[in-house]
């Protein structure tokens, strides 16, 4: 092996020889706190190789460096050179499972490790192959969860950082802020600008507006949607002057709040009529605000905030029955009016579904809901689909939220694209009851929704609205 080395060329530098010594240890900023990366290349040398040495040697020259107690930490054939070094136990297994991982040598890659000896970890990942930028993330913390035994309680986090003067990738494993369920605050302040739905990771409230807002929700199955329409509804419903028109086509999820709304449509006849009048009413309310000189309706008692609540977006208009397009084209065309021109008029829509694929919503529909929140998902396409273009390469991962963490989800609002990691409330499904008994008095009464009304009336309205989008 040694014909790999000229040992009359063979040096000892300084700075590779105890980069980061337990005698002066180099702080670094890690996630916003001090983490310290000590001893990276404990005992490094560095030696210039002989003229002949290929890129293929790189083996022969590790197994030199396995004998003298040490590993090939950097290999440089075309510059002749090549660092050893003592690496602890577990930062080469580490390094060397992150190599395996990534189908490259071991040398290829270089880490550090840190460990606070409370149950936080972190690795420091200086160098290694690169990844594609849109599957880093995935990979990275894919990679994060097969090297250590996984915690139900605990999480790995990925992120990059500028340390030493490049982007690093940084493994986080620490304790999910966001394990225990979060119970609904029953006390709670609630405004038609402000209801509760959950706690932040930073433990921070989190909140959403109803008044001049739109809500689009999503996720697979069991993931938590059916508590995050609750959350909604527990702080929509205490509020005056608010009607909650409902379109539940599975009658399973509004029925519970019937006492407390205005309506519930359960069948897609009369989630036609509802959105048609709703429409027509917005006709009158933009006619009102001609005449008074407004911009927007403030809530009141003759003219309510209507809430309009679709359980899943999917079944309403997403069939891709050609004896329903009409219907459903219909539907789509007075949702998306409703979208654009609801906030002036004093509508507030929360739209729920599944199934958010553009073949079964319309991109034109979905993109005009704002606010976004995503519980679990099966794919990273699935969770860009409802949070938006490129979420995933902005830090949302709701693909990678576990089974055990019914209600985690990634929310995104109009005024900030970073996806925010948070919680819904909980509310038990027992308890629900005593919510619409302690809200029923407050149900809004929309003689406009049910009585007898002329259909070419209706109709019109939405011609009517097209002209104020235009």
């Amino acid at each position: 092996m040694t014909e790999l080395m000229n040992p009359a060329r063979t040096i000892t530098l300084e700075e590779d020889q105890t980069v980061e010594s337990t005698e002066a240890w180099t702080v670094t900023e890690i996630s916003g706190g001090k983490g310290y990366v000590v001893n990276r290349l404990p005992g490094g040398e560095r030696l210039t190789l002989a003229p002949n040495t290929k890129p293929t040697d790189g083996d022969r020259l590790d197994a030199v460096a396995r004998s003298r107690g040490r590993r090939l930490v950097r290999f440089d054939p075309h510059g002749r050179t090549a660092i050893l070094a003592a690496l602890p136990t577990e930062t080469e297994r580490v390094r060397d499972e992150i190599a395996h991982a990534l189908n490259c040598r071991p040398w290829e890659v270089d880490v550090s490790l840190i460990d606070d000896g409370g149950g936080e970890r972190t690795v420091v990942v200086w160098r290694s192959p690169s990844v594609p930028r849109e599957k880093r993330k995935d990979r990275w913390l894919s990679i994060a969860a097969d090297l250590y035994a996984h915690d139900d309680d605990s999480l790995w986090r990925w992120s990059q950082q500028w340390l030493a003067g490049a982007n690093r990738s940084v493994l986080t494993y620490s304790a999910d802020p966001l394990a225990e369920v979060m119970p609904y605050p029953a006390e709670a302040e609630v405004s038609m600008k402000s209801v509760p739905f959950g706690i932040a990771e930073d433990g921070t409230e989190v909140r959403y507006a109803l008044y001049e807002g739109s809500h689009f929700m999503g996720g697979s199955p069991g993931g938590g949607k059916s508590g995050g329409v609750t959350s909604f509804m527990c702080g929509a419903s205490r509020l005056e002057h608010l009607a909650l028109v409902g379109v539940d086509l599975k009658i399973v999820e509004l029925k519970i709040w019937s006492d407390r709304m205005s309506g519930v449509a359960t069948d897609l006849e009369t989630a036609d009529d509802y959105l048609a009048r709703i429409a027509s009413e917005m006709r009158r309310r933009f006619e009102y605000l001609g005449k008074t000189g407004g911009k927007k309706i403030v809530p009141s008692e003759d003219m309510p905030l209507i809430g309009l609540v679709v359980d899943e977006l999917a079944e309403l208009v997403g069939s891709q029955l050609p004896e329903l397009k009409e219907i459903e084209g219909r539907i789509n065309s007075n949702l998306r009016r409703i979208l654009q021109l609801g906030r002036a008029a004093g509508v507030w829509v929360l739209a729920c579904t599944q199934k958010a694929g553009t073949e079964i919503i319309k991109s034109s529909t979905r993109d005009l809901l704002k606010s976004r929140i995503c519980f679990s998902t099966s794919t990273p396409e699935m969770t860009d689909t409802i949070l938006g273009t490129a979420a995933t390469q902005r830090g949302a991962a709701s693909h990678l939220i576990p089974n055990n963490r019914r209600g985690v989800a990634y929310g995104m609002t109009e005024t900030s694209k970073q996806p925010t990691r948070m919680r819904g409330y909980w509310v038990p499904d027992e308890d629900v009851s005593a919510w619409v008994e302690q809200s029923k008095h407050l149900r809004v009464d929309l003689p406009w929704l049910t009585e007898d009304v002329d259909a070419d009336e209706i109709a019109s309205a939405g011609n009517e609205l097209d002209k104020l989008i235009k």
